[in-house]
C-alpha cells in the first residue's frame, strides 16, 4: 500500500468526520426547561444549515478527490497490498529487455554506438572493434556478465578498461588485442573466463605496446588458454601481471612479466605453462602450483639475475625443460608423464627425491657444477636415459642409479667425473 494512498484515506476519514459533527451540533441543540423556552418562532431554511443530503454530497467530493489523487499515482486504482512493477531498465539500447541484458550480439566501431550500451547490465557476445573515438569504455559501467566472447581489439586511442570493472563473468573468452594507447588492463571483479561449452573460452592480452599493467585481482578460474605478451617489436620487458587469486587454468599459459611474478594460489595449469617471457624480477613465487599438464618452461639464468627457483608443492608435469636456472628445486615431483630436461644449471646439487617415474626421456647433461644427483626413488624411464657432460659429477654415483631404474630404451652415459 502506497503512502498516498494512506493519506488519502485519512483524508476521507476525517472529513466525513467533520460533517457528521457539523450535522450533529445544528440537529441537537440543548434545549432550556419547559419554564424557560421561547415562545415558538417559524424558522426558515438558512444558506448555512447542513443537512443529510448535503453530507451525501461533501462525502461523494472527497471520494472524487481521493480518485483524482490515485490517478497520479501507477498501481493505486489496483488491490491495496497489489506489489508495484520494478522500475523499466536503464539501458539506452532499444533492444535490451527490461532487466537490462541485451540478447545480441554487437559489434561497436564508435562513441555513439558505445553510448548505446549505457546502463546494460549484460550483453550475449560484444566487439569493440577499430573505434578510433573511443578513449574509455566508461559507459559500460553497468556491465556485469557477458554470456560469449568479449574483444577489444585494434582501438588506436583508448587509455584503460575501467568501464569493465563491475564485470564478474565472461563466459567465452576475453581478447585484448593491438590497442596502441592502452596502458592498463584492470578488471576488478572478474572471476572466471570461457567456462561456458562451445565457445572460444581464451583470455588473451597480446601486442599492446604501451601496456604497463594487467590485473585481474579477483580472477579464480579461466577455463582454457591464458596468455598476458608483450608487444615483440618493443622489446623484452612485459607489463606487471597480478593475479593473486588465481587458482587453476584449463589450458596453456604464457606470461611475460616485468616486475614480481607472484602466483601464491594457482594449483594447476592443462597444457604448457610458458614462463620463459618473465625478463626481470626479484621473485618468482608458485607455493602451490602441484600440476602442469603441458612442457614447463622457465626463464634462463641470465634474465633470472640469480634468483632461486623453487616449486615446492608440484608433484606432476606433462614434460619439463630445465636449462641455465641458478638454481633448481623440484622436491615434491614424483611424475613426468613426458620428458624431463635438465641442462645448464649453476647450483652444485640436484636432488629429486621424490621422482618414480618418467614417461619418455629424461636427460641431465652439460652441468658443468653439478656434484652431487639424488635420485632415490626413480624406478622407471620409459624410453632413453642420458646422463653426459657434468664434469664434476662422480661416475659411480650415476653407476648406482643406473642399476636399480628400468630404462626402456637407450643408456648414454659420459662426459662425468671418472
Amino acid at each position: 500500500m502506497s503512502t498516498r494512498r494512506l493519506r488519502s484515506d485519512d483524508a476521507w476519514r476525517t472529513g466525513a468526520f467533520v460533517l457528521v459533527t457539523l450535522l450533529a451540533a445544528t440537529a441537537c441543540e440543548v434545549l432550556p426547561a419547559d419554564d424557560e423556552k421561547p415562545p415558538a418562532r417559524d424558522v426558515g431554511p438558512t444558506d448555512d444549515a447542513v443537512g443529510p443530503d448535503d453530507l451525501a454530497s461533501a462525502l461523494d467530493g472527497i471520494a472524487a478527490t481521493d480518485a483524482t489523487r490515485d490517478a497520479d499515482v501507477p498501481g493505486a486504482s489496483d488491490a491495496v497490498d497489489a506489489v508495484p512493477d520494478l522500475p523499466p531498465s536503464q539501458c539506452r539500447h532499444p533492444d535490451a529487455e527490461s532487466s537490462g541484458y541485451l540478447p545480441w550480439m554487437l559489434t561497436v566501431n564508435t562513441r555513439e554506438q558505445l553510448l548505446q550500451l549505457e546502463g546494460c547490465t549484460g550483453i550475449i557476445e560484444l566487439y569493440i572493434e577499430n573505434a578510433v573515438d573511443v578513449t574509455d569504455l566508461l559507459p559500460l559501467e553497468s556491465l556485469t556478465r557477458v554470456e560469449k566472447g568479449l574483444r577489444i581489439i585494434g582501438n588506436p586511442n583508448l587509455v584503460d578498461l575501467m568501464g569493465l570493472r563491475n564485470v564478474s563473468e565472461i563466459g567465452g573468452g576475453l581478447f585484448v588485442w593491438k590497442n596502441a594507447a592502452l596502458e592498463t588492463v584492470k578488471l576488478d571483479a572478474l572471476l572466471s573466463v570461457g567456462l561456458a561449452e562451445d565457445y572460444d573460452p581464451n583470455l588473451r592480452v597480446e601486442e599492446n605496446p604501451a601496456l604497463k599493467v594487467v590485473s585481474f585481482p579477483v580472477l579464480e578460474v579461466t577455463g582454457a588458454s591464458l596468455t598476458i605478451a608483450t608487444d615483440a617489436t618493443t622489446g623484452p620487458l612485459g607489463p606487471w601481471i597480478q593475479l593473486p587469486r588465481l587458482t587453476s587454468v584449463g589450458g596453456a599459459a604464457r606470461l611475460d612479466d616485468g616486475g614480481d611474478l607472484e602466483l601464491p594460489l594457482l594449483e594447476s595449469v592443462g597444457r604448457d605453462f610458458d614462463l620463459s617471457g618473465v625478463y626481470v624480477f626479484a621473485t618468482l613465487s608458485l607455493p602451490k602450483l602441484r600440476s602442469v599438464g603441458g612442457t614447463l618452461t622457465l626463464p634462463k639464468a641470465s634474465e633470472l639475475y640469480d634468483q632461486e627457483v623453487v616449486l615446492p608443492a608440484l608433484a606432476h608435469l606433462g614434460s619439463g625443460w630445465f636449462s641455465g636456472q641458478k638454481t633448481l628445486e623440484l622436491p615434491a615431483l614424483d611424475t613426468v608423464d613426458a620428458d624431463l630436461i635438465i641442462q645448464d644449471l649453476y647450483q652444485t646439487s640436484l636432488d629429486l627425491t621424490a621422482l618414480v617415474e618418467v614417461g619418455k626421456d629424461l636427460a641431465i647433461e652439460a652441468n658443468t657444477n653439478l656434484d652431487s644427483l639424488t635420485l632415490p626413488l626413480l624406478s622407471t624411464v620409459r624410453e632413453d636415459l642420458y646422463i653426459r657432460a657434468n664434469p664434476k659429477l662422480p661416475q659411480e654415483d650415476v653407476d648406482e642409479i643406473l642399476a636399480r631404474v628400468n630404462v626402456g630404451g637407450n643408456t648414454v652415459v659420459s662426459g662425468n667425473l671418472e
